[in-house]
């Protein structure tokens, strides 16, 4: 089975504007396209032609045949999400305010963690753990199997080994893990 995959485009304007011009105008003007934050293809097994974006509170799907959009208003709804990776079983893990989980089959959150307090990135590594870069509290390893925080890397000033800001905004796992 292929992996979905996720894209930032917060800082990349070529694939913001590729989306946007990909979108008829009705389209656009519903995504509101300054709040977009992240996007994933899902693979094509999974959901064949769909597109996922995140933005302010909301997750949208995107039906690329027929450009209907679905939202699906964050948990509490006030609460910002910044970042999201998708699962293996089409679920998702949304970083924010708190670390959410969104099940497109039953269109359900849930708050999975609530001691994260600002989280702008996200990554699910092969382990199958979660990373998330907070701000301003460093890099959290999160154990996804047992629902809890397992490893954190703060910074500190005198450690020189360490991290060197308390503010980690993106994450990225090289190939061998």
């Amino acid at each position: 089975m292929n992996e979905p995959f996720a894209r930032d485009i917060r800082n990349d304007p070529l694939l913001h504007d590729e989306l946007m011009d990909s979108l008829d105008e009705e389209l656009e003007m519903e995504l509101d396209d300054d709040r977009m934050d992240a996007l994933v293809d899902m693979p094509e097994d999974e959901a064949a032609g769909e597109l996922w974006v995140l933005a302010d509170i909301s997750i949208f799907k995107i039906d690329l045949d027929s450009n209907e959009v679905t939202s699906y208003v964050g948990q509490d709804g006030e609460n910002l999400l910044h970042d999201f990776v998708p699962t293996a079983d089409g679920r998702f893990w949304m970083a924010g305010e708190k670390l959410y989980q969104f099940d497109p089959h039953t269109e359900t959150y849930r708050t999975v963690q609530d001691q994260i307090t600002r989280s702008d990135a996200i990554l699910l590594d092969q382990q199958g753990d979660l990373w998330l870069g907070l701000n301003p509290s460093g890099l959290w390893r999160y154990d996804a199997a047992q629902e809890q925080i397992s490893e954190r890397f703060v910074y500190s000033p005198n450690d020189l080994t360490g991290i060197r800001d308390g503010r980690v905004t993106a994450l990225y796992e090289d190939r061998s893990g």
